[in-house]
């Protein structure tokens, strides 16, 4: 194949390209062709070449007329004659690269060789010469040359394409971008020849045209000048359009994906473009001819809600001739090429959040006023973390990483002594989950679309609402019977992606969750959101009912047993919520920042069941009196648990007060934006303690102003509720690394603080507890009378065995003990409470391959050992969930004998290349839930 070059291309071809080889005038090339010739911008034949701004020109020339060809050392002007056309100038200001793509000839288009025979080609690719005979083709090349950011490329093939890939007309086949350059040369064309019979050529069932490179000369006069340029006349059309069409929108989705750190969405999610409010993002429309910026206003009408209103800010009217617009959103045209505009597009930082249509419309001066705007489709606006004017703007952006982006985690449970995680799949860019958290924000809204659904304090508050069922059929129904009825139990989810997907199928309650499940739901709601959020466990956490910051325990002191009718108020070994990041516009200054939010139906607030957002700083200082709900938040943190003593004659005494038994290793996971691996026993390495955001260190002169400070905003009087020290100090030790299946020993340690005899005497009570301390069964209660010299200290050792508690351990195996007497002498009484949990053992989880792909089967191995050794593990059922599942991954295994070991192997397919995180939970009937994870890498 011979053709002609650019002037100054000599260097660039031998070096880049051995094959090509040179011939006086002309190049050759021998061998498989390249895709593409590039000229990189840093090469000096660029700057020959293009200058940062030129002109890009259509001619429309019938086809039996071709301009005469030059060679490279031929003078600029020795032909100048041109064939009838019109032409169409436009003035460009090109990026840093132009590039020329190709595609396959349309049918019978005729062209002209480089030695001057016609052949005509169709649309198989065959091409027949004047003579009517068939020329053999030319073989399609399987080089695969990358395109550079900063070149000028030249197409392989016939038809051209610009870089954005819009077509030329096919009915003009030496119609192409002809490139300006400011030189001596004038106009560089790419057209459109073959050659038919030179050397290097080899057959092939299929074939491409090759493009061919050459000068041509035009003046806009006849005058002889040694500078030819194209006039620079603004945009024109030509006087017989009368009416512009649009034939597509282009949302340019995975270039604003990118910018907005969605692209996550994109690979899951076919509702179009999704895009952070407050940051510009780009569109393009393709028209069915060239447009004058002139005489023509193209018009952008974005609606979100039912009954879209301007004064709402629902309804919002762009036009390419007005930058500025109502409420702030912002319209420029960025680049026009032929038929394509693409527009840059930024709405405000306060933007409603959800799914807002897109219609467009194109408006001719000479039109009516009224124009037909067709809808385009539909894009969905998040809030922007990463926008310095959004209220939900986070200022340490690498733990952005963790807050809004990671879709994998844990959540903290057991108790203060025993912490133990729950690895959580919050799945917030799988498919449908976006869609589902939009359906809950509109939900919750009475789907009504107004400026509140812009506001993350509102939107907050919603969320609370909806996710949980007490009030308006919510997500998850709470269930902490221990009865489930065929339902799913709270422990054995792993994730949030089934318990929505479900939600959004069905529209009604999934059965069934507790905290740790709503939380988790509402950290994958938010997250999908934009809003930056957590989870948090508090253990040792106080529910205050009445509203008095205290926690009333209130005892029989002639039984020497709890007054259960009368213990509202309870203390959860663990309550698992939610920090939300956020402003607080409406409340005075120093409340921005994390806000606690509590999806768990617990108490209303305002007549329903939600809980928040209430500002951390407000509780550390006790500030009560703060929106919304700080009163019971800080009392789950800072309460007093108060030990009241009715006597014989039915009245009551504050007989010992709690002060540090309440907030206690308040945890979360590390912001470092990994998922949980495989060993989820070892949970201190992924938990950060974050005690002191929410209360200052126990018995410091800080923590008793802030009590007071509750108490006298809620003027409960609880900060009266004080008594003296006793004589005999009692402290209970529960065991630390025990399993489930093992005996353990409870201690009590009793110690004299005067310097005579005392004589005490009393009971204690050993329950099976829920994690909310709800009694599940009595397991032991015992009657004790110990002599403690002066100043002694004296154990008491109360052993239990597997058998004692095996049939009664349910959910966590948490257990708490009780213990309340006197002192014969003085008649003092004393009480105290204390809970623990023993230990479950880990699954195991292990990938077979070590470099899993994308689509493809995955083998994992799952073991663990039952440790019962007197009961054997029946209705046992593997759960999955992991980044890309499609569907559900349960199944039924066989029972498990006493101290067996399992050994089972599981089928995972990832839909989405990079890291993936594995949760595989194990439940049946005689053991709490065990979990375990794996992380991989998808190629």
């Amino acid at each position: 194949m011979d053709f002609v070059p650019f002037r100054g291309l000599d260097p660039v071809l031998t070096s880049r390209f051995p094959a090509f080889s040179r011939h006086s005038d002309r190049w050759s090339f021998h061998g498989s062709l390249p895709r593409s010739l590039t000229i990189p911008r840093s090469n000096s034949v660029y700057d020959n070449l293009i200058e940062p701004s030129f002109m890009a020109i259509n001619n429309e020339t019938r086809p039996d007329d071709g301009p005469s060809r030059l060679t490279r050392d031929d003078p600029p002007n020795l032909h100048r004659r041109r064939p009838e056309t019109r032409h169409s100038y436009h003035r460009t200001s090109f990026k840093p690269s132009v590039t020329l793509h190709s595609n396959t000839l349309p049918r019978n288009v005729t062209n002209r060789s480089p030695t001057g025979s016609r052949y005509t080609e169709n649309i198989l690719g065959n091409r027949r010469n004047n003579r009517g005979r068939t020329i053999s083709p030319v073989r399609r090349p399987n080089d695969d040359f990358n395109h550079l950011n900063d070149s000028f490329t030249l197409g392989r093939s016939s038809r051209l394409r610009h870089r954005r890939n819009r077509s030329l007309s096919p009915r003009r086949p030496r119609d192409g971008i002809r490139i300006a350059p400011r030189s001596d040369y004038g106009i560089a064309s790419v057209s459109l020849t073959a050659d038919s019979g030179r050397s290097g050529m080899r057959a092939s069932p299929r074939t491409n045209i090759i493009t061919d490179i050459n000068y041509y000369t035009y003046s806009d006069d006849d005058t002889d000048s040694s500078e030819h340029r194209v006039k620079p006349a603004g945009p024109s059309i030509s006087n017989d359009i009368k009416a512009i069409k649009i034939k597509g929108v282009d949302f340019m989705v995975m270039e604003n994906a990118r910018a907005h750190h969605t692209d996550k969405f994109a690979r899951s999610h076919d509702s179009g473009l999704i895009v952070r409010r407050g940051q510009r993002f780009y569109m393009s429309i393709v028209l069915d001819q060239k447009i004058s910026l002139t005489g023509h206003e193209i018009v952008f009408l974005f609606t979100t809600g039912t009954n879209p209103q301007p004064g709402k800010g629902t309804y919002i009217f762009l036009s390419s001739t007005t930058k500025l617009h109502a409420d702030n959103w912002t319209i420029q045209i960025d680049k026009v090429f032929h038929d394509r505009v693409t527009f840059v597009i930024q709405s405000p930082s306060d933007t409603i959040i959800g799914e807002w249509k897109v219609s467009i419309g194109v408006k001719m001066d000479d039109s009516p006023d009224d124009m037909i705007v067709k809808p385009k489709g539909s894009m969905i606006i998040l809030f922007n973390p990463w926008d310095k004017d959004d209220d939900v703007f986070f200022p340490e952006v690498t733990k952005l990483s963790e807050y809004v982006l990671n879709d994998s985690g844990c959540i903290f449970t057991g108790s203060e002594g025993q912490i133990g995680l729950k690895p959580w799949f919050y799945g917030q860019f799988e498919g449908d989950i976006l869609t589902a958290a939009l359906h809950c924000i509109d939900k919750a809204f009475n789907f009504r679309s107004g400026r509140a659904k812009g506001n993350p304090v509102r939107v907050a508050r919603a969320i609370s609402k909806i996710v949980n069922s007490n009030d308006d059929n919510g997500v998850i129904m709470g269930n902490w019977s221990g009865n489930y009825s065929n339902q799913t139990p709270p422990l054995s989810w792993a994730g949030s992606v089934k318990i929505l997907r479900q939600f959004l199928k069905t529209s009604k309650p999934v059965k069934y969750g507790q905290c740790f499940v709503f939380a988790g739901v509402v950290t994958t709601i938010c997250r999908a959101l934009g809003i930056p959020c957590r989870n948090v466990t508090n253990f040792s956490s106080a529910h205050d009912t009445d509203g008095n910051v205290t926690v009333d325990v209130h005892w029989d002191s002639g039984h020497d047993e709890p007054i259960t009718e009368s213990n509202t108020d309870s203390i959860w070994n663990f309550h698992v919520w939610n920090d939300v990041w956020m402003k607080r516009k409406d409340l005075p200054v120093g409340n921005d920042g994390w806000q606690v939010l509590d999806a768990t139906p617990q108490e209303t607030s305002d007549g329903e069941f939600r809980c928040g957002p209430a500002p951390l700083s407000a509780i550390l200082n006790g500030r009560c009196d703060v929106m919304y709900d700080a009163p019971f938040i800080y009392a789950e943190v800072n309460a007093d648990r108060v030990h009241w003593s009715k006597s014989s004659n039915g009245g009551w005494e504050v007989i010992g007060i709690d002060k540090q038994v309440v907030g206690k290793s308040i945890s979360t996971k590390i912001a470092d934006g990994k998922p949980i691996p495989g060993n989820v026993t070892d949970c201190e390495r992924y938990r950060e303690d974050i005690t002191h955001l929410y209360k200052y260190p126990e018995g410091g002169d800080r923590e008793r102003i802030s009590m007071l400070t509750a108490c006298s905003s809620l003027s409960s009087g609880a900060s009266n509720n004080y008594t003296k020290c006793k004589d005999v100090k009692l402290d209970i030790q529960t065991p630390k690394q025990v399993f489930v299946g093992s005996g353990f020993d409870i201690l009590i340690v009793c110690s004299n603080l005067t310097g005579v005899q005392q004589t005490i005497s009393g009971r204690f009570i050993c329950d099976v507890t829920r994690y909310t301390g709800s009694v599940v069964s009595v397991l032991r209660k015992d009657s004790f009378e110990e002599v403690i010299e002066a100043y002694e200290q004296k154990q008491i050792v109360i052993h239990v065995e597997a058998d004692d508690y095996i049939d009664y351990v349910i959910e966590a195996a948490m257990f708490k003990i009780s213990m309340i007497g006197k002192i014969k002498d003085s008649n003092q009484q004393f009480a105290k409470l204390c809970n623990f949990r023993l230990l479950l053992p880990d699954l195991v989880v292990k990938a077979r391959s070590n470099f899993p792909r994308c689509g493809q089967a995955i083998s994992l191995d799952v073991s663990f050992t039952n440790p019962l050794m007197k009961r054997s593990l029946t209705n046992c059922i593997l759960q999955t969930e992991y980044t890309g599942m499609k569907d559900d991954r349960s199944r039924s295994i066989w029972n498990i004998l006493p101290g067996e070991k399992l050994q089972t192997t599981i089928d995972v397919i990832p839909e989405v290349k990079g890291a993936c995180a594995v949760f595989v939970t194990f439940c049946c009937d005689n053991l709490p839930d065990l979990q375990g994870t794996c992380e991989l890498y998808i190629q």
